[in-house]
């Protein structure tokens, strides 16, 4: 027996995310203010959504290709900065609602103060400084390896575990990877802690091997 499609959650996430870049778009009319701002704002996100949703659609014909990860990356690092600009928008919207009800009650006149420019230009810097971590954590961050230590204790522990080490390394969505050099790096800080018992636990891999 086949499952039902049920398309009011795919409508219902249409909707929000359509509300969402409305509200976005609204916001950064305060301070950007030409007549082909609107256009291309649009032109971004829908072009962004449609190659998610085609990657989606032929990931089972095509897999999770080049074009899969750039479209997935992209309409990740849009959306999450879309978020951060939000907290400011909505933070400024949310005072000036609330100065609007202040005076009203003082003044017996409802005057909602226009958006701070400010309040929404640290939004913009906010939404370009989450793109470029993305970006660092894509290409960059990746093979920013550390070591972090841990020293654990048990009362039960007998004394020929004293001083025991062990070293584990975990997730690393080797298909991420593309720089030999920056892998042997990480692998020569693994080597470097002499560890007695090595540990290698998933994700080893992406999606293949």
């Amino acid at each position: 027996m086949k499952n039902r499609f049920h398309p009011l959650p795919i409508v219902f996430f249409c909707t929000l995310f359509f509300v969402l870049n409305w509200y976005v778009l609204s916001g950064l009319q305060t301070v950007i203010q030409q007549n082909y701002f609107p256009l291309l704002f649009w032109s971004l996100i829908g072009s962004s959504t449609l190659a998610l949703i085609y990657a989606l659609s032929t990931m089972k014909s095509r897999g999770m290709g080049k074009f899969f990860k750039f479209s997935t990356h992209v309409f990740l690092a849009l959306f999450v900065s879309e978020l951060l600009f939000l907290l400011f928008l909505f933070t400024n919207d949310v005072y000036r609602l609330f100065t609007g009800i202040f005076q009203l009650i003082i003044s017996q006149n409802f005057i909602l103060p226009i958006r701070s420019a400010t309040w929404i230009s640290l939004g913009i810097c906010a939404f370009f400084i989450s793109v470029l971590l993305f970006i660092y954590g894509i290409l960059k961050g990746k093979y920013a390896y550390r070591v972090i230590n841990h020293t654990l204790h048990f009362k039960d522990l007998p004394n020929a575990f004293d001083g025991f080490t062990i070293t584990q390394i975990s997730d690393i969505h080797a298909g991420s990877f593309t720089n030999a050099k920056a892998v042997q790096k990480g692998i020569d800080m693994i080597n470097a802690q002499k560890s007695d018992l090595f540990v290698f636990t998933g994700d080893l891999v992406n999606n293949k091997a």
